[in-house]
């Protein structure tokens, strides 16, 4: 991790460290999109669990589906917006149906997770706190996470692996940028017909597997995962009961050629765990 710069919370005045992960994919362009990480005491920016009516409203229209449940919002202003470039300010609501969370390769499913984003100059959805709820907070200037007990939760930046990175298997698993000349000669080498693919989902999912099994290092498939950019990563929070998996983390991506377009139908998650 490096140190990028400070900004200043306007709402107490003091100075927090924007921090940057270094990623395994070489050459690429993570200083444009630095983390800030959030803590659960302080100037609240968003929180885990509680409700928010009209975005499940939203996600079982969509859908189909009865079962939407609120999981987090978190909210980006001038000050504290890594995206802002692409982004005005306002708020990510991310709803889940726990009922369908296999903590697997399925768990990126566009069945199993909704994520919208909502501009300040839009009307936002009503989010409310409730017994469960559990803040997001920016953590104080000087933090040094490799020290902390707080859960790892990010607004920005790089992914914090638990084990390789995964977005070779979340590009094969999405099928966002199809086949290309990056990616057939690795999946010929797994064992994995290109044209398989391109039939059904699951073939997605299990391309997916048989790249892990095979163990391809994951800058093999430099520049097509490049595109992919972090949105946010929720941790395992004992003060909420998450555990993704056993001790995981939940990442939510989205291919910066999407966060441009603000086409969040396209953001995926993804979830790592010990």
């Amino acid at each position: 991790m490096k140190f990028i710069t400070q900004i200043r919370n306007p709402a107490n005045g003091q100075s927090v460290d924007v921090m940057q992960y270094e990623s395994l994919i070489p050459n690429e362009r993570s200083a444009a999109f630095p983390s800030i990480r959030l803590h659960r005491q302080g100037d609240s920016i968003g929180h885990l669990h509680g409700e928010c009516r009209d975005a499940v409203d939203q996600a079982e229209k969509r859908s189909g589906e009865s079962d939407w449940e609120f999981l987090a919002v978190i909210r980006t202003s001038p000050e504290t917006n890594p995206f802002r470039d692409y982004l005005p300010p306002g708020q990510f609501i991310l709803l889940h149906r726990p009922e369908m969370e296999d903590w697997g390769y399925d768990s990126t499913s566009k069945d199993c997770w909704s994520l919208t984003f909502q501009p300040e100059t839009d009307e936002q959805s009503r989010v409310e706190r409730n017994d469960n709820s559990v803040d997001l907070c920016i953590a104080p200037s000087g933090d040094d996470s490799s020290n902390s007990q707080e859960p790892a939760h990010y607004l920005g930046g790089e992914p914090q692996w638990i084990q390789l990175d995964s977005r070779p298997m979340m590009t094969l698993a999405s099928n966002l940028f199809g086949v290309n000349e990056v990616t057939r000669s690795i999946l010929e080498e797994c064992g994995i017909d290109p044209l398989q693919l391109a039939s059904s989902p699951q073939h997605h999912i299990d391309a997916a597997r048989k790249l892990d099994a095979n163990n391809i290092d994951p800058s093999r498939f430099h520049p097509v995962v490049s595109e992919w950019r972090l949105l946010f990563q929720i941790d395992s929070d004992e003060s909420t009961g998450l555990n993704w998996g056993d001790a995981g983390r939940l990442f939510v991506f989205i291919p910066e050629s999407s966060l441009v377009e603000r086409d969040f139908a396209k953001a995926w998650c993804w979830i790592q765990s010990h």
